[in-house]
């Protein structure tokens, strides 16, 4: 009779067999390594997890060559079970401490305690027993926080707060407080006092606009606005005359006429063809206007505004255009930043 045959696939692995020889070398392996595969391990059986946290490294390596859990009691299951606990028992412990920390082992708070101290004081020998590192933790945080909290307020105290400026007139006029000034407020004032056309630049809300009524106020005079784009002509400026032979007057004719403080507005965005008409009134003491050739104010200071350094668009202000040299080379550049100072003081932020 012929014997059957057995194919080697067919035969099912005894518990004698021997592992792989790429099985895992657990008993090498770390304690966060083996609770990793543990992890990984209970997902794949569907086992409860509960108990990794809480195991040693011995009950850990049981699990992956075995795969049976240990039996693990938590410090409280312990606790009752100990003959006279229930007499000993310490009171219930603040609600203002920290949480216990069950179940970590040595090298976990070894970390903890390596990476706590130079920040923290913490001793270099270190008793490695849960409760005594959540009670030193907790006792060492708070002193840190308070050494945070006062470096911050140092830090604070350093930042200069801003100032109300006070301008001095001459005896004939009253001083004159222009409140809360930006941080480049006085250079702007010592600009304008020197009779220097001044171009003040920085990002949209910064308060140049603002900071040229309060150069008005300073100086005791009338404060003059205009904003200009693509499509603003010289007639926004010089004026012209009506079909009657009328001459219509701007704001500009009577800053320069009259004297007062006029902010050109948006300056980058205007026509550079435009903005040439500015030069002979700024290079020298008179102005070609519709009607007459007008004699500048000994009181006209002109301030101009943008959010660019007249040299054309840029990735955040697209619609700027270049503007001519023979422009450009009439001011004094100034940088307008935002003072974080006072916009907290504004809102109150600041003590």
């Amino acid at each position: 009779m012929a014997a059957d045959l057995i194919l080697i696939d067919d035969l099912e692995p005894t518990p004698n067999d021997t592992p792989p020889p790429d099985a895992p070398d657990y008993d090498s392996m770390r304690v966060p390594q083996l609770r990793a595969a543990c992890i990984d391990q209970c997902k794949a059986t569907g086992q409860p997890r509960s108990w990794i946290q809480l195991a040693q490294k011995e009950d850990l390596v049981q699990f992956l060559k075995s795969g049976t859990a240990p039996t693990i009691q938590t410090p409280q299951e312990t606790a009752q079970d100990t003959p006279g606990a229930h007499e000993d028992s310490k009171p219930a412990p603040d609600i203002d401490k920290p949480a216990p920390m069950p179940g970590m082992d040595d090298t976990v708070l070894e970390m903890l305690a390596r990476a706590l101290r130079p920040r923290l004081d913490i001793p270099d020998r270190l008793d490695l027993d849960p409760e005594t590192m959540r009670e030193t933790i907790h006792a060492e945080l708070e002193t840190g926080f308070e050494k945070v909290i006062e470096e911050v307020q140092s830090k604070l105290d350093a930042i200069q707060r801003p100032r109300e400026l006070v301008i001095t007139a001459p005896p004939a006029l009253e001083p004159i407080s222009v409140g809360l000034a930006h941080a480049h407020l006085e250079t702007l004032l010592r600009v304008i006092s020197a009779d220097l056309p001044c171009l003040m630049v920085g990002p949209l809300g910064s308060g140049k606009s603002h900071a040229g009524c309060q150069v008005a106020d300073a100086l005791h005079l009338q404060f003059y606005c205009r904003s200009v784009c693509d499509l603003t002509s010289e007639v926004a400026l010089l004026g012209y005359m009506d079909a009657q032979g009328n001459y219509v007057r701007t704001l500009f004719r009577e800053a320069y006429e009259h004297g007062g403080v006029f902010l050109l507005d948006e300056i980058d965005a205007g026509n550079p063809a435009m903005l040439l008409v500015l030069n002979s009134s700024l290079a020298n003491h008179h102005c070609a206007f519709p009607d007459a050739m007008i004699e500048r104010h000994a009181d006209f200071r002109l301030i101009a505004a943008a959010n660019t350094y007249l040299t054309g668009a840029d990735r955040q202000y697209v619609g700027r255009n270049q503007i001519d040299a023979a422009t450009v080379n009439r001011f004094f550049f100034l940088d307008w930043p935002y003072d974080e100072s006072l916009e907290a003081a504004i809102i109150g932020a600041t003590a």
